[in-house]
């Protein structure tokens, strides 16, 4: 079983350009890197991009959430939709990357997982020089408004 799944909300006119990257960072994170190595609590993470109009961002709300149940994380975040649209395709998945680094700096504020022992730095570390190690280092800020 995969410790981290992708997965995305799209906007059919953005569908190629993260789908080019979706399951790369699927087999990047399962083989390089191990969820027990920071925490024994959670089994997996689940990331699902969003990139929706911004007229329509009410449909797919961004999400941070732990189910202890499942002892897994789930986050839901949205990429500027406008400036994804009008990036370049070797330029889209340096915001993903950007967005997903930028996720992890928010795992302790999310409920439940103050009472996880997670190492949120050496696991940031580790994806920032992996991004780094593959070319994928983050350029700007893309967020979206939402």
């Amino acid at each position: 079983m995969s410790s981290f799944y992708f997965s995305a909300k799209i906007w059919h006119e953005a569908y190629t350009k993260v789908d080019l990257y979706k399951s790369a960072f699927s087999v990047m994170f399962n083989t390089h890197l191990r969820l027990a190595n920071y925490t024994e609590k959670i089994k997996s993470i689940d990331f699902f991009f969003i990139v929706t109009l911004p007229k329509i961002a009410h449909i797919n709300p961004e999400r941070r959430r732990y189910i202890a149940k499942e002892e897994r994380l789930e986050l839901s975040l949205a990429l500027d939709y406008e400036k994804f649209q009008n990036a370049e395709i070797p330029e889209t998945k340096q915001m993903m990357a950007n967005l997903y680094l930028e996720s992890i700096k928010t795992y302790p504020k999310i409920r439940g997982m103050k009472k996880i022992a997670f190492d949120t730095e050496r696991f940031y570390n580790d994806v920032k020089a992996m991004f780094e190690k593959e070319g994928w280092l983050p350029k700007n800020d893309v967020r979206s408004a939402h």
